[in-house]
């Protein structure tokens, strides 16, 4: 990514990107590109980025672009998705180092909620139809934990995000 090096994320390359990548081009309502070009705009107007910054918010935005084609090819391939009734979520809120954490932990135990798994937030929309194996998802947030475990030690140190936590008690990642 040629302007990159300038510590600017190159908003219109990164598109291409997530859509090459994906094999998608439909983002769904036309108004999401000109957010998106907005936002990234407000980003590199207002964020003093460095190399690793860039890196980080490069492949975060990615990531996201990724999943947004993901949906609405989701969305227009399974109507029904719109027909789903949720919830109220149970929102876990509070100061740092407080325990929010250990509470969502223990309430996700319960087969009363669904909790919201390190690989699903990462990934929300699947990479493809289900094959009958393991969700591929669950390895991109291995990768990516592993990755922050061993590139930001210190951030892991004080809040690790295991992938398949809680054990679901069968031994295997919840969700295979």
């Amino acid at each position: 990514m040629s302007t990159a090096a300038r510590g600017r994320l190159p908003a219109d390359e990164m598109l291409s990107k997530a859509m090459a990548d994906a094999g998608l081009d439909d983002f769904g309502d036309a108004r999401f590109i000109d957010d998106y070009r907005n936002t990234i705009e407000s980003l590199n107007d207002e964020v003093d980025f460095s190399a690793n910054g860039i890196a980080f918010a490069g492949g975060f935005v990615h990531t996201l672009l990724v999943n947004r084609l993901r949906m609405e090819r989701d969305l227009k391939a399974y109507p029904e998705i719109h027909d789903e009734v949720l919830a109220p979520p149970i929102v876990v809120t509070g100061f740092p180092r407080t325990g929010t954490t250990k509470l969502q932990r223990m309430l996700s135990t319960s087969p009363r909620f669904q909790s919201l798994k390190f690989w699903r937030l990462l990934n929300p929309a699947p990479f493809g139809p289900p094959d009958g194996g393991p969700d591929p998802r669950i390895a991109s947030a291995e990768q990516a934990a592993e990755y922050v475990r061993t590139t930001y030690p210190e951030v892991w140190a004080s809040h690790p995000f295991p992938v398949h936590d809680p054990p679901d008690g069968t031994g295997r990642p919840p969700g295979c």
